[in-house]
């Protein structure tokens, strides 16, 4: 006779049992399922909060007013996280995004945050909903350096505390001024970033903001003198400072031999040069130098400085016109040039060869030479006796590529 394989009385408790462990079973089973789904959206939101994060401290790479870099910094960071889902649901940066701006840490936080994220199973427990954030933070930090450097170095500006004519000193280098050492003494620092109007007196500093040349926006800048005149007190031709412009007095070959400074002129070293790096500079010019020159010119001829039309990207006066349309922006034209700076102070005053050390790297619209005089038309034929002329337009950023808008050599990074 077949037996009962359950003892007497037992049959229901297993049953039971069997219930209670099929119910825990399917509850943790759906607590896992909801689990996953919560770190799918919580993973979702980190990915926005990064990447809105990144494109509102990108905005301290533009050369703009504090304010104008804070309301950029927030509508970049609000336009990123429209672009991003969490559960397949597109996120609101009206309602579900909070950007904070530090300006003094040029750094960008931002917090991604839905309130109530929609759970499937948990809801047997009564839990139909649970909120999920995450938060980044990103700042524009600084380089070690920048690549694609034309083998050209000049000096900074600086602050002057006297200059005849001028009381107190007006900032630029006026004809008879050299850089003074004596009583009061005149004051150098390399420019930082915008908005800090006490920290800097070098190009693109905020010492000469104004509104029709903010930070030195488009002064033009005497990049080599006439090697025959040598003259640091020489007028150049122009529209900015009373038909005067900043004047180095000293300018310096770096690099290597003559083939080597060529082909740095033709094209872009991808060899990163840093700020505190000390080079041999030579002030000779020689006509395969010039051959060099002339031959980026004639790569955008046309290509002028207008001082009085409105620049589309930064919104202040003076821009380049006439630039080849294929190379989209003028900014990527052949003739934006990154130059190294140096400390006014490190250099001689006459051309000679000289150890110096970068401590900065700006952007330039090579405008083109001129005669010594300062008479006739402005072309890219730089010959012994012509003044090479360019127009400041920024401090560069770090990059492999090639120029780039900046308002320092930086980077950009995630820190949280």
């Amino acid at each position: 006779m077949e037996r009962n394989r359950f003892p007497r009385g037992t049959r229901g408790v297993n049953l039971v049992l069997m219930a209670i462990f099929l119910v825990v079973m399917l509850g943790i089973s759906a607590l896992a399922i909801d689990l996953g789904m919560l770190q799918k959206a919580r993973a979702e939101a980190q990915r926005a909060a990064d990447a809105a994060a990144l494109a509102g401290a990108s905005a301290f790479l533009e050369d703009k007013s504090q304010a104008e870099e804070e309301e950029l910094a927030i509508a970049r960071a609000q336009q990123a996280a429209d672009t991003n889902y969490m559960n397949g649901v597109k996120i609101d940066s009206v309602t579900e995004l909070t950007v904070s701006v530090i300006y003094d840490s040029v750094k960008v936080r931002v917090k991604v945050r839905r309130a109530a994220v929609p759970t499937w199973f948990a809801q047997i427990f009564g839990i139909r909903a649970v909120p999920v954030g995450a938060t980044a933070a990103a700042v524009a930090d600084y380089a070690v350096g920048t690549a694609c450097v034309k083998p050209i170095a000049v000096p900074d500006l600086w602050q002057d505390t006297e200059d005849s004519g001028y009381p107190g000193g007006n900032n630029v280098q006026d004809p008879g001024e050299t850089w003074l050492y004596s009583e009061p003494p005149d004051v150098y620092a390399p420019a930082r970033p915008a908005g800090d109007a006490m920290a800097g007196t070098g190009l693109g500093s905020d010492l000469r903001n104004t509104y029709d040349n903010e930070r030195d926006w488009g002064r033009r800048v005497v990049l080599r003198p006439s090697v025959s005149e040598g003259s640091p007190n020489q007028p150049c031709p122009g529209d900015l400072q009373g038909n005067k412009c900043y004047t180095p007095g000293w300018w310096g070959f770096w690099g290597g031999t003559v083939p080597d400074l060529r082909d740095k002129i033709l094209g872009c070293d991808t060899t990163t040069v840093q700020v505190g790096q000390t080079v041999d500079t030579e002030s000779g010019w020689k006509q395969t130098l010039n051959n060099a020159v002339l031959t980026v010119f004639q790569r955008d001829p046309l290509a002028t400085w207008d001082p009085a039309a409105l620049d589309p990207v930064t919104g202040k006066t003076g821009t380049v016109v006439g630039s080849n349309p294929s190379f989209g922006d003028w900014r990527q034209s052949p003739r934006v040039w990154i130059m190294a700076m140096v400390a006014p102070g490190d250099v001689p005053q006459v051309s000679s060869d000289h150890d110096v050390v970068f401590n900065n790297f700006m952007l330039w619209f090579f405008e083109g030479c001129i005669d010594e005089s300062g008479i006739g038309p402005i072309d890219g034929d730089c010959g012994t006796k012509d003044m090479m002329l360019g127009r400041f337009i920024g401090l560069a950023k770090g990059t492999k590529t090639g120029p780039a808008p900046g308002t320092m050599v930086r980077i950009l990074r995630l820190v949280e």
